[in-house]
């Protein structure tokens, strides 16, 4: 193996550990080149077709994006708002009836229901001792936030400059082969990536057309949650099956008026027959068979991404896999071509 390989191969497993020991602040950066990495295409096309600089159009998405921020706050933050404190009050009362209920349970069964209530109320209770770590929590999102502003601009700006840099580290025609290499990647993560996009918003909005049409209360948010959960394959939908039931449940109101713990399983059963739907009709139409893993590797890439990098994990686990995948490829068979 010529030193210039190993050297390469060095430096990308250095450059590796050192994000993984600073794994800590990289959200923002990773956040800001997935966002970048989707805009691309747009800015690229617009660009070549009106013959006007790229940092034009970036300026203009940015005022776009305040824009758009700014009017869909004023619309539905209030609202968001509204059902986020009508749902911690009737989560409140929920949990009072349940502590008056509790003596009617086994002994050996009510301590435990006795602490579980107890860590729930605590859980919605506001004491004086976090309200400085919950300011210092704010500060530090807005820092993030401000970072993942100002990365996204120079990613959108100089994004094509650094992955003409990185083929620079590659000698002879051994640049043509990352070239292709880096196109075959470029090619899963774009239709990825936007295709995953677009579901979450189909899903956003179906579940809270969906739940509205069925009389739930917090339509809004449940909606909201149903489509964020799809960015997580596998294990999101079932996380949010399970927020759609207990909500319905402590909720106890639909336009069916039976029973909260029929209106639950009903409300569920609709989430369930939904995202069936999504899975048989909306997925393959949009994403196809980008990724070519088996379920059974996006299911452990997905944990173990979650379990190494947090949330991050959880959302570029698949993507990141299947851009191995490609690169084990090609080392396969140029070793195979020997």
């Amino acid at each position: 193996m010529k030193p210039r390989v190993i050297a390469l191969i060095f430096l990308s497993l250095l450059v590796v550990g050192l994000l993984y020991l600073e794994r800590a602040i990289l959200a923002p950066f990773i956040l800001a080149a997935v966002f970048a990495y989707i805009l691309n295409p747009v800015i690229t096309f617009l660009s070549q077709r009106t013959k006007v600089g790229r940092a034009f159009f970036i300026v203009l998405f940015f005022v776009l994006l305040f824009t758009v921020i700014g009017w869909l706050g004023a619309i539905i933050t209030r609202q968001i708002f509204a059902e986020a404190q009508a749902l911690t009050d009737e989560a409140r009362i929920f949990l009072e009836n349940a502590e008056m209920q509790i003596t009617g349970l086994p002994i050996w069964l009510r301590d435990s229901a006795h602490n579980a209530v107890l860590s729930i109320k605590e859980a919605l209770t506001i004491e004086s001792s976090i309200v400085l770590p919950f300011f210092s929590g704010a500060a530090a999102r807005v820092f993030a936030t401000i970072t993942f502003l100002f990365s996204l601009f120079y990613f959108l700006k100089d994004g094509g400059r650094f992955v003409e840099n990185i083929l620079l580290l590659f000698p002879g025609e051994s640049k043509l082969e990352a070239e292709i290499v880096l196109r075959r990647i470029n090619a899963i993560l774009g239709n990825y990536l936007r295709g995953q996009l677009l579901i979450v918003l189909i899903m956003a909005i179906l579940g809270f057309t969906l739940f509205t049409l069925l009389g739930v209360r917090f339509s809004l948010i449940l909606g909201m949650v149903i489509g964020l959960a799809e960015i997580v394959p596998m294990i999101g939908p079932i996380i949010a099956g399970s927020i759609v039931t207990i909500v319905a449940l402590v909720d106890g109101t639909s336009a069916f008026g039976l029973h909260p713990l029929y209106d639950a399983g009903v409300i569920l059963a609709a989430y369930v027959i939904l995202n069936q739907a999504e899975n048989y009709l909306i997925v393959p139409q949009i994403m196809g068979k980008v990724t070519q893993l088996h379920p059974l590797m996006i299911f452990f890439s997905v944990l173990a991404g979650g379990h190494l990098f947090g949330i991050l994990g959880f959302i570029l686990a698949v993507p990141i896999v299947a851009s191995l995948r490609i690169v084990f490829e090609y080392l396969l068979d140029k070793l195979a071509s020997k």
